[in-house]
């Protein structure tokens, strides 16, 4: 049972920083996509709604402090949830064995 919970551990805590870094990418590639979207509608730029969405984008968006916002969002809730991860693996590791002794000593209070 004690290694299939340190099984478990291992690949959980092997899958966490994977996954930080792809959120990482993720946000990190978030202006460069914002970008493409710009470029497309200055493609299109002679439509009158399309001015008024690349107005819209230039005057409400800043790709740059989007970007390390969302990194320190990513960040945070990466951790948060890294933190909530061990503590439900060492409540998992530990359960048995205090559940072994409450067990054992319940047959002396009979």
């Amino acid at each position: 049972m004690l290694v299939g919970f340190v099984i478990i551990l291992v690949v959980i805590i092997g899958m966490v920083p994977i996954i930080v870094e792809q959120t990482q990418t993720l946000i990190i590639s978030i202006p460069k996509y914002i970008e493409m979207v710009r470029d497309y509608l200055d493609a299109y730029s002679d439509n009158a709604y399309m001015q008024v969405v690349i107005e819209y984008i230039n005057n409400n968006l800043n790709t740059s402090k989007m970007s390390s916002e969302a990194v320190t969002i990513a960040t945070s809730v990466a951790q948060g949830v890294a933190s909530s991860l061990s503590a439900t693996a060492t409540i998992l590791m530990t359960m048995p064995f205090v559940l072994f002794f409450l067990l054992k000593d319940a047959s002396n209070f009979k």
